[in-house]
């Protein structure tokens, strides 16, 4: 994967979650679980960023690094957030009323996640095959 189709893909996925997170904020009524996720979002992208460089020990090792870094800040910003009065609520209402958008939004999220231990993976298994 090159720098070139590594920020294509970033930027297609990151246009398609925002139409997600605008969809579940639902002109207020919604939630914000999807947005809380965004803040941290420069550390998952510099991960991802990272992958063409992955056949090598110290990028893989950042990239790594940056996307669990990137999950600790998305758990601790979800947790604050629906921690507040009502929110969690909310969320549950909203995923009831809005099932669809609900359930594309994890499946996106978690998609992407699944793709990039994917081809962070195939990058390492690539430079094994070499030596």
């Amino acid at each position: 994967m090159t720098f070139i189709r590594a920020a294509i893909v970033l930027i297609l996925y990151m246009i398609a979650y925002a139409f997600i997170v605008f969809a579940s904020l639902a002109d207020g009524h919604g939630t914000f679980l999807f947005a809380a996720t965004l803040i941290a979002w420069p550390l998952y992208a510099v991960g991802f960023m990272l992958l063409p460089l992955a056949n090598r020990t110290t990028p893989s090792n950042i990239a790594i690094i940056c996307v669990i870094l990137y999950y600790i800040a998305t758990a601790v910003l979800v947790t604050i957030e629906q921690s507040g009065e009502g929110n969690f609520q909310g969320t549950i209402n909203f995923a009831k009323e809005q099932p669809y958008v609900f359930v594309f939004g994890v499946i996106w999220f978690l998609g992407m996640q699944l793709m990039f231990w994917s081809l962070l993976n195939r990058s390492r298994n690539r430079t094994e095959d070499l030596v």
